[in-house]
């Protein structure tokens, strides 16, 4: 016999016909965010900050899952939750599966209206719920059938709540005796399930049947003594389904296929002997229809065959063009990342949260390999946080994280990536960024303190290691990849007295790191995890001829790895983002390049000629552009009259000169 899975097509409640997302009409699925880890064939509803509405005062609870795209967690855990969705599609006329983006942009505020601190968060919201009133429960993102049974268990919770909510609650033997005089006449069948008190199945079977509540009642009983004497039962005839007649004679469906079948799943088991049993009784439930059962069937073998861990073989590129420097791009997004969406999802920040937070932007303050403007920016956060009380929430440190003036700002990312970026939107990104801050930290100090702006005496060898240790433990979004990080940095305070020791220790943390990765679902294919320097970049770095290899010469790899994450190694011609002034020198920039340009041409005999129009073209531009920065209106008028006036005073001035001189 092989188990079939108890899934069924939900009849839609009125609230749910019609839906539209993006202007297609739905069924089965949304139809996703282009940066969504789910799609159109997964059997769950893909929401935005746009539709979410419909999950308040639903007829129906839901289940969410509040994820970001870039969180490894989130995407091991994405076939989880597809598994989840499947196994449920049947409840759906009670519960709904839901998932939520909190990395794309448009869902942000959706996630802190929501309090969402870390990925994945799975969150039950009851039917008929209100935003802000009604209580909610978080579940632990487990295995699948983990996650069910915690969503059953807070059903139960709500129950009453709806005409058509499953009777879980065990019957006792005198409702037994009574349950035709008892139940509607519409009732065409009723199914008792006996299991033991804390079994799931009896649950799990209502649920699946749950579309025809109006024709099917399904019941679940537990081993009382009086119970059992009624049906002359042993513990090994538990669990069992029944049909009960209304001439109160019952009848045992699954005995034989039980003993036939001791390994299969008892709830997959239950499930299709009962629908065999319907389908053999013509008509017994009006408009009874499984036929997307095989393709549910189908979708789930998929899913077990994707969970199949396999080893990625493939050639090893290294693109050199793309990785000999680093990218001003992506440390600039990282740190705007960072600061307004990662720290400001938390709802206080206060002790030893809010001493973490100083002295991690303290370190960023003094380290960060930053253009001025940046930089001044980044004192100025770390006075405006130092300022503030020692309890404040996420929202007010995003207002202090959003200041802009003209001499001190972080330009806003719109996820610009450039080494950072990966094959798909999944890959790569905000995890890669945070890395590179990371090290460019970490040797940014050691070369301060080579330039002797900090002696040897104050150089504090774990200020950087620590403050990025509880950064990552406080406010970075993925759960299980903070997890990680605790472990691996659990010997933080014992680094050894060598200035070059906190850049060897955390580029062996990213190795190990990558190691344990290489070949998982979080890996861009594209960009397969290598120990880093790869032979490409540093052959003298490697002890052996093999890319992937461990062995490292110390020495030289510390040397690599200073002049790579150095300054002078960061490339900023990628900045496409600018702010507030800087629009003016992107112009003069542009206007020099079209110097450059023009001196090709015309050729060196005209150069002084170039050079000249060049000089006129030059000063015309930025006079008429610094007017047009001018931010209020009527001063741009009282400005232009103004020089108005002062142009026909001189003329006037010049011809009343002539006059007298004739």
């Amino acid at each position: 016999m092989v188990p079939v899975m108890a899934l069924i097509i939900s009849r839609e409640p009125e609230i749910f016909k019609n839906l539209k997302i993006n202007g297609v009409v739905q069924s089965a699925a949304i139809q996703p965010q282009q940066i969504s880890l789910y799609d159109k064939n997964d059997k769950l509803y893909v929401l935005s900050k746009k539709d979410f509405s419909i999950v308040f005062q639903s007829p129906t609870a839901w289940l969410i899952e509040f994820y970001a795209s870039w969180c490894g967690h989130c995407i091991h855990y994405a076939q989880t939750y597809r598994e989840i969705a499947i196994d449920t599609y049947g409840w759906s006329s009670v519960v709904r599966i839901g998932a939520v983006n909190c990395n794309s942009p448009e869902n942000e505020q959706l996630c802190i209206e929501h309090q969402i601190t870390g990925y994945p968060t799975l969150r039950v919201f009851p039917p008929d719920a209100i935003f802000n009133k009604s209580k909610t429960v978080d579940i632990p993102e487990n295995d699948a059938k983990s996650v069910e049974k915690a969503l059953i268990d807070n059903l139960e919770t709500f129950e009453g709540k709806q005409k058509y909510w499953p009777p879980f609650t065990p019957v006792s033997s005198t409702e037994l005796s009574e349950f035709y005089s008892r139940i509607s006449p519409n009732i065409k069948l009723i199914v008792l399930i006996l299991e033991q008190k804390d079994d799931y199945i009896g649950r799990q079977i209502m649920l699946d049947f749950s579309k025809y509540h109006d024709q099917l009642a399904i019941y679940r009983t537990t081993n009382v003594e009086k119970v059992w004497k009624i049906f002359q039962l042993s513990m090994e005839d538990i669990p069992s389904l029944y049909i009960v007649y209304r001439n109160s004679t019952i009848e045992r469906l699954d005995k034989t296929l039980s003993l036939a079948n001791k390994s299969i799943d008892k709830h997959n088991l239950f499930n299709y002997v009962l629908r065999s049993y319907i389908r053999a009784q013509s008509n017994l439930i009006q408009n009874y229809n499984d036929d997307e059962l095989e393709e549910i069937i189908l979708r789930k073998k998929m899913l077990n065959t994707n969970n199949t861990v396999t080893t990625r073989k493939q050639e090893i590129i290294v693109d050199k063009s793309n990785t000999e420097k680093v990218y001003m791009v992506d440390l600039e997004c990282g740190l705007d990342y960072m600061l307004r969406r990662e720290i400001c999802k938390m709802k206080e920040l206060k002790n030893g949260v809010y001493i973490d937070l100083v002295k991690w932007l303290t370190v960023l303050a003094k380290y960060f390999p930053g253009r001025e403007p940046v930089m001044i920016y980044l004192t100025n956060l770390v006075d405006s946080v130092k300022s503030k009380p020692d309890n404040f929430t996420g929202s007010q440190f995003k207002q202090m994280a959003s200041m802009k003036t003209k001499d001190a700002y972080l330009p806003t990312c719109v996820q610009q990536w450039h080494h950072c970026s990966g094959s798909k939107n999944q890959y790569r990104g905000y995890p890669c960024a945070v890395w590179l801050i990371f090290h460019t930290l970490t040797v940014r100090q050691v070369q301060f303190q080579e330039k002797r702006l900090i002696p040897f005496k104050q150089l504090n060898k774990s200020e950087i290691p620590l403050a990025i240790k509880n950064y990552v433990k406080h406010f970075f979004g993925c759960r299980e990849c903070s997890d990680h990080f605790m472990k691996e940095t659990v010997d933080v305070e014992n680094i050894e007295l060598n200035k070059y020791e906190t850049i060897f220790y955390l580029w062996n943390i990213h190795n190990r790191v990558n190691q344990r990765l290489r070949g998982d679902l979080t890996e861009d294919p594209l960009h397969p995890k290598l120990q880093f320097p790869p032979i490409a970049l540093c052959k003298q770095c490697h002890e052996s001829d093999k890319d992937n290899d461990t062995l490292f010469n110390k020495d030289r790899t510390i040397e690599f790895l200073l002049k790579f994450y150095s300054k002078d190694n960061i490339d900023t011609s990628n900045l496409t983002i600018i702010s507030h002034d800087q629009h003016q020198k992107k112009e003069d920039l542009s206007h020099r390049e079209r110097f450059k340009k023009m001196i090709k041409k015309t050729g060196d005999d005209r150069i002084n000629d170039v050079l000249d129009s060049f000089s006129k073209y030059n000063t015309r531009t930025m006079f008429f552009s610094r007017i047009t920065t001018i931010k209020h209106f009527k001063l741009y008028c009282i400005f232009t009259c103004l020089a108005l006036v002062i142009f026909l005073r001189y003329k006037f001035c010049k011809v009343k000169k002539k006059r007298y001189t004739l």
